[in-house]
C-alpha cells in the first residue's frame, strides 16, 4: 500500500512540473523565415524540482497528420536548446519564459508541429525528467 501511495506521489508531482506552450496558438499561420515568439509557462508548484533546459523544434507534419508527429516524440528542426530559467508572470502564479525562434526557410507549407522538451530535476532525490509539450501550427509561403 505504502508503494502505491509514493507511486501516486510522484505522479502528482511530476504533473505538477508540466510545461505549456502559451504562444503562438493553437494553428497560428508561421511563415519560412519568420521569426516569432515561443512562450513556455510552468505553473508553480510546491513539488520540489530544478529547471534545466529546454529545446524547441519543428517538425512538419505526414500524411498520417500531426498526431503521428507527436506520438513520435521527435523534435525536427531544432530552433533552440539552452538553458529554462523561468521568473514569475505578473499577475499571475505561473512561471515563465519567452524564447524568439526562427521557422527554417526550407519548410513547406501544410501543418508542422511546434514542440518544447522540457528537463528538469524532480523531488528530493533529483530524478532526472523530460516532458514534451506540442502545438500544431500552419506554415505558409508568402509569396
Amino acid at each position: 500500500m505504502k508503494i502505491l501511495a509514493t507511486i501516486s506521489a510522484l505522479v502528482a508531482s511530476s504533473v505538477a512540473q508540466s510545461v505549456l506552450i502559451r504562444s503562438p496558438a493553437p494553428n497560428e499561420t508561421v511563415s519560412p523565415n519568420q521569426t516569432f515568439v515561443v512562450e513556455v509557462d510552468k505553473p508553480n508548484s510546491l513539488s520540489p524540482s530544478m529547471d534545466i533546459s529546454v529545446a524547441i523544434g519543428m517538425e512538419s507534419c505526414n500524411a498520417a497528420g500531426c498526431e503521428a508527429v507527436s506520438q513520435a516524440q521527435m523534435l525536427g528542426n531544432v530552433l533552440f536548446a539552452g538553458g529554462f530559467d523561468p521568473v514569475l508572470k505578473p499577475g499571475t502564479g505561473d512561471l515563465f519564459q519567452n524564447f524568439t525562434v526562427q521557422v527554417p526557410a526550407t519548410m513547406p507549407s501544410g501543418q508542422a508541429m511546434l514542440t518544447v522538451a522540457h528537463f528538469y530535476l524532480l523531488g528530493a532525490g533529483a530524478n532526472p525528467a523530460v516532458e514534451l509539450a506540442n502545438v500544431t501550427l500552419n506554415l505558409q509561403n508568402v509569396q
